[in-house]
């Protein structure tokens, strides 16, 4: 619609087409629009309700009276045809404000101007150019102007009143939009909260609208809270579902894990505990709306769990067949110190003797050594020799009197190289009694170092004297 809420241009030349997106239209295109509706549809229309002879016969104000009735009704009412044909103007401006009650009174105000303008016969009209006749109006910036009709002409009220109502209604339904969104954010995941908040508001803001636009803005402003309650469900739904989703799916796991764990443990019982909560979780995974979990993918968490299963048990085999080497190994140190180690007992542990037989062999026979020799290390490495041969002379009843042998001889070759390579240190690590520390060598007390020098010399002659 464009100028006085008209769907067509009128031109100059007096061409007329429909209104076109885009189009603008100046005041004067409007009025030139307005003229031609006027005269060409709805004046007709007056005079074929009462006749030319008595429309011609009316003054220039009456006549805007009952058109501007015909452009708001698209009519002549037949409740004021007759007074209007009577010629009667009191009991024809009587009937046209009997219309005021129209519609629920919207109109009421412009019903009762028309009868005061056609009881008193219009206005007076000034000249405009060309002859035509017009309106004198001051504006507001004081300056007096023509209008082709009087701003109180029906039409022009119309189109004013129409224009407001938009105007009011849209204002009060942006503004009405923002708070119905500022509720929306108060209630993410609660669309009954919404509903009840939003329902609330809209009815202060209809109770405080104009009567002639309540019923409409009902309508939209209910339509844009059911859109954003519909929103607010839909996001609950969302949040639900990936709620839902991400439980189960961090349930899945750790049930997948326990299983695989059960699995690797041994246990018939854990392991059909565990199954059990896996498969509940997994059918509840695939009952889950939105998720699309099918029981194929189901099967797969089974078989990952199993293949997790085993990779376990060969971890687990893996680290306890090192944790028997190194256990061993601890163990056959220890002897050949003299000293006992923690975990002997793994000695007489048939699976671990089988995991390493040569080093649980070795680990026995040193302790054997200890046990049966006590003070093998503390010998010098020619009474280490003495003994080896004591003990490869005697009867052998058991196989592990040969380990032994063959211990002592690993022993003593071990010993006499350690002797030989740092006497000193040897001495640390087998003797009762270790050499005497070396304190460090100071400029401030140079003797000390002297000292403790010479009883380390002293020391070691004694052992070699000793063999």
């Amino acid at each position: 619609m464009l100028g006085y809420g008209s769907d067509t241009i009128t031109l100059e030349d007096g061409t007329v087409r429909r209104v076109e997106k885009g189009d603008r239209v100046s005041r004067t295109d409007a009025e030139r629009d307005l003229a031609r509706r006027v005269s060409g549809e709805f004046e007709p229309i007056v005079r074929k309700a009462i006749g030319s002879d008595r429309f011609n016969n009316m003054t220039k104000g009456q006549r805007a009276a009952v058109t501007s009735i015909a452009y708001n009704y698209g009519r002549i009412p037949d409740r004021i045809a007759g007074a209007l044909r009577s010629g009667d103007a009191a009991a024809a401006a009587e009937a046209i404000r009997g219309l005021g009650g129209d519609n629920d009174g919207i109109n009421r105000k412009r019903r009762n101007r028309e009868a005061d303008i056609f009881l008193s016969g219009g206005g007076g009209q000034d000249q405009v150019a060309g002859g035509e006749t017009g309106i004198s109006i001051r504006a507001r910036d004081g300056s007096v102007q023509l209008r082709r009709f009087s701003p109180y002409a029906g039409p022009i009220l119309q189109a004013h009143d129409a224009a407001a109502r938009v105007a009011y209604q849209a204002e009060t339904i942006n503004q009405a939009s923002i708070a119905l969104h500022d509720i929306g954010n108060q209630y993410e995941y609660d669309p009954e909260g919404y509903t009840e908040a939003a329902q609330a508001y809209i009815d202060e803001v209809v109770k405080g609208a104009a009567p002639e636009v309540a019923g409409d803005l009902r309508d939209v402003l209910s339509d844009a809270a059911r859109k954003t309650s519909l929103g607010i469900m839909d996001a609950k739904h969302t949040e639900t579902r990936a709620r839902a989703n991400n439980s189960s799916r961090a349930l899945m796991e750790r049930w997948s894990g326990e299983y695989a764990e059960a699995i690797a443990s041994g246990d018939p019982s854990e392991i059909d505990a565990a199954q059990r909560r896996l498969d509940n979780v997994l059918q509840a995974r695939e009952a889950l709306p939105g998720v699309a979990w099918t029981p194929e993918q189901s099967a797969n968490v089974f078989l990952k769990a199993e293949d997790t299963a085993q990779a376990l048990i060969k971890l687990r085999r893996e680290a306890r067949n090192s944790e028997v080497k190194d256990t061993f190994s601890l163990i056959t140190n220890a002897a050949k110190a003299g000293r006992q180690a923690e975990g002997e007992e793994i000695l007489s542990d048939p699976a671990a003797v089988a995991a390493h037989p040569e080093l649980a062999h070795e680990a026995k026979a040193f302790v054997a050594l200890r046990d049966n020799t006590p003070g093998f290390l503390q010998m010098t490495p020619d009474q280490q020799a003495q003994e080896i041969a004591r003990i490869m002379e005697g009867p052998v009843g058991e196989k592990w009197e040969i380990d032994v042998a063959d211990a002592a001889a690993k022993m003593a070759k071990e010993n006499r190289t350690a002797w030989t390579d740092d006497p000193v240190k040897r001495a640390s690590e087998v003797l009762e009694t270790p050499p005497p520390p070396l304190p460090d060598l100071t400029p401030e007390d140079p003797g000390k170092f002297v000292d403790a020098l010479s009883a380390r010399r002293e020391y070691m002659n004694r052992l070699r004297a000793a063999g």
